[in-house]
């Protein structure tokens, strides 16, 4: 998985021209660490799906930006619109 940042995130964002998954997780979530094999497999078995993560410790803002209101949180978008998100 990519990692997405406050730094990172228009220039990637701006890239992305088709269906994206953004991970919202943070290390001292313990259901996100149970979700990361799932999350390896969903990227092994679909190498055409851009999937990103974003630790929410690191980069509060990006977090406050999606309103993630617990962790693990996922987000589907396409193009820059948010078709599709579960906690």
């Amino acid at each position: 998985m990519k990692r997405l940042t406050n730094q990172n995130f228009e220039e990637i964002v701006n890239k992305e021209k088709e269906f994206f998954m953004i991970k919202f997780s943070s290390p001292t979530c313990g259901p996100c660490k149970t979700m990361v094999p799932v999350f390896e497999a969903l990227e092994e078995n679909n190498p055409e799906l851009s999937i990103y993560e974003v630790d929410t410790m690191e980069s509060p803002e990006l977090a406050s930006h999606f309103d993630v209101r617990g962790v693990p949180y996922t987000v589907f978008c396409e193009n820059r619109e948010v078709l599709y998100d579960f906690t």
